[in-house]
């Protein structure tokens, strides 16, 4: 009986009125509902979910045949536990029928609770008329202890590379968690069209349920118009430590500064206190310091003195912030909004800690390094936490050419392609490698060999060559060159622990004044050198580094900064005491 209303469902859609599938639309419903009501509590559970699946679809199908939008939305975007929050059901019906016993009810997680605070727009009986729209509005109280929106998969730390599921099968696979209110709608869909077109209620008519409804976000873009966005649920206060990663040489002892940035999400501001508490072996200063936000979404920045309290142990360990509002609730963490047009907004959540990762490197004594940012690196921070002096190179700077202040000039990722200035300027920068200073070019795209901006010509290849495999084995060609030696000795352990990558857009063929200097490639590829190469250029010298080093920074790998420190700290001299005149 039920196939046989969606035949004739599929039938009356043929003849371009919507409204004539109304009737079989309304058939089939009642024929799964009764199906439901015969085979009782008792049926198989594969069958019942299936008949639950046919029916919600069935139900929608009805309710848009017959013009009934539903809509819940809720008067903010982000809520805190223990919040109150207004939320709105809607309910338009467009269509020619009067809808009857008309009403919303919203569904919680468990300790949330809803109180219906009016309703409008219905007629006696609840009925809703043809072009009128309902509202229920409601009051909902989120307890204290609600979780936050965290997505299922993010939930526990990952296993390696492997994402742990919670153990809910109905969450397994979903792109995102599903929301958590949602609107249950209930209408009374007549028998006839007759009834509808003059306005009555005809007895006997089948209930269609609106389903699961999400509440969601309404706001208006000026520039853009209406948009919606998912209803959040975050703390009421976050907080981030900035830097969030940093690398300790375990020789250096001169304090750093690690902020603590604390944000408020409601109504009337946080206040409190903030410390950031140490691991073994390190001292903060001050302990403590007290914090007032006065308005939801305002932040205030407070800065610690951290320092080792002995001689470091490599290794990692971290910084992690704690703050304790005046009613005495502790937070210790913060998120970000991922928010694009073209996916739905979701929150991500990271504990409020900085991580030390102690490493045995040193770096020249008083280098001098003028960095040309490309696309953006953090490579500026990286040479600072090895204890060199960096200055970031301005248009201005590098289009005068003003390089002699420094010992090395390092550019960027991607420079050549975002920097016309280095562009106008790459020959004043070849002169400064003339003049005995060190070039450090990280990787570059397509245009950076064709472009001709190397001392010496180069190529790279259409696909460029790469590595991919983070663990790929890495094969030292010259293991005395100073790259390798000074002031770091480098060995295999130095390539252990890399991630996403060991380099991108490498060169395939080079002049014969360049050295290779590394061999690796991905399993069932060929080798190829092109990854690191270095020319001695007048009394200095031009290196080309395409490691991935702008991936390690951020991930605190030891290898990688010692290897970053030796060519930071690689002279002209250096490289001839390594390589007589003329070889």
């Amino acid at each position: 009986a039920y196939r046989g209303a969606l035949a004739r469902a599929r039938g009356a859609f043929g003849g371009g009125d919507l409204f004539a599938v109304v009737a079989p639309l309304r058939d089939a419903l009642g024929e799964l509902e009764a199906a439901g009501a015969a085979a009782g509590p008792g049926a198989d559970t594969e069958w019942k979910a299936v008949l639950a699946a046919k029916t919600e679809l069935a139900r929608r199908a009805l309710l848009a045949a017959a013009g009934v939008t539903l809509d819940v939305r809720a008067a903010d975007d982000q809520v805190t536990p223990g919040q109150t929050v207004q939320v709105t059901a809607y309910a338009w019906n467009g269509g020619p029928l009067t809808l009857g016993g008309a009403q919303a009810v919203l569904a919680l997680p468990g300790g949330w609770t809803a109180r219906e605070v009016r309703s409008e727009g219905l007629g006696p009986d609840r009925a809703l008329a043809p072009g009128t729209m309902a509202t229920w509005v409601f009051e909902v109280a989120i307890p204290a202890g609600a979780a936050l929106s965290r997505l299922y998969h993010l939930r526990q730390p990952r296993d390696g590379a492997w994402y742990r599921w919670p153990d809910e099968p109905a969450l397994w696979a979903r792109p995102r968690d599903p929301a958590a209110v949602t609107g249950r709608f209930a209408f009374s869909v007549p028998a006839t069209g007759d009834g509808g077109a003059t306005g009555g209620v005809v007895a006997g008519g089948v209930v269609a349920a609106g389903g699961a409804v999400p509440w969601g976000y309404v706001g208006v873009n000026p520039a853009r118009g209406e948009y919606r966005e998912p209803v959040l649920v975050v703390p009421a206060v976050s907080a981030a430590v900035t830097p969030k990663a940093m690398v300790w040489p375990q020789e250096r002892s001169e304090p750093r500064t690690l902020g603590v940035e604390v944000r408020s999400h409601v109504k009337d501001g946080s206040r409190g206190t903030v410390r950031l508490v140490a691991p073994a072996g390190w001292t903060v200063t001050p302990g403590e310091v007290a914090f007032e936000v006065p308005t939801e979404g305002g932040a205030r920045s407070y800065a610690f003195e951290v320092s080792p309290a002995g001689v470091l142990t490599p290794g990692e360990a971290a910084f992690r912030a704690e703050v304790t509002t005046a009613g005495g609730e502790r937070y210790g963490e913060g998120f970000t909004l991922v928010d694009y047009e073209h996916i739905e907004r979701a929150a991500l959540f990271a504990p409020a800690e900085s991580r030390v990762t102690v490493v045995p490197v040193r770096v020249a004594q008083g280098l001098r390094v003028g960095y040309i940012m490309g696309t953006g690196d953090d490579g500026p921070e990286a040479i600072r936490q090895l204890g060199a002096a960096v200055t970031l190179l301005g248009d201005a700077q590098v289009r005068a050419g003003d390089f002699e202040p420094y010992d090395v000039v390092v550019v960027g990722v991607r420079a050549y392609e975002t920097r016309e200035d280095l562009r106008a300027a790459n020959g004043q920068l070849l002169d400064f490698a003339r003049s005995g200073g060190t070039v450090l070019v990280q990787y570059n795209q397509y245009d950076f060999p064709r472009g001709g901006y190397t001392p010496y010509p180069v190529e790279m290849a259409r696909p460029a060559q790469r590595v991919a495999e983070e663990d790929a084995e890495v094969k030292v060609l010259h293991r005395e060159a100073p790259v390798f030696t000074t002031p770091n000795r480098i060995g295999p352990g130095d390539f252990e622990g890399w991630v996403q990558e060991r380099g991108l857009y490498f060169l395939s063929t080079w002049d014969a004044a360049y050295t290779p200097l590394l061999e690796m490639h991905d399993q069932g590829e060929e080798p190829t050198q092109g990854s690191l190469l270095v020319a001695p250029v007048g009394q200095g010298l031009y290196v080309y580094a395409a490691l991935s080093f702008f991936r390690q920074w951020g991930s605190g790998v030891p290898g990688a900064y010692r290897l970053w420190a030796n060519l930071l700290s690689l002279t002209g001299d250096s490289w001839r005491a390594f390589r007589p005149a003329g070889d």
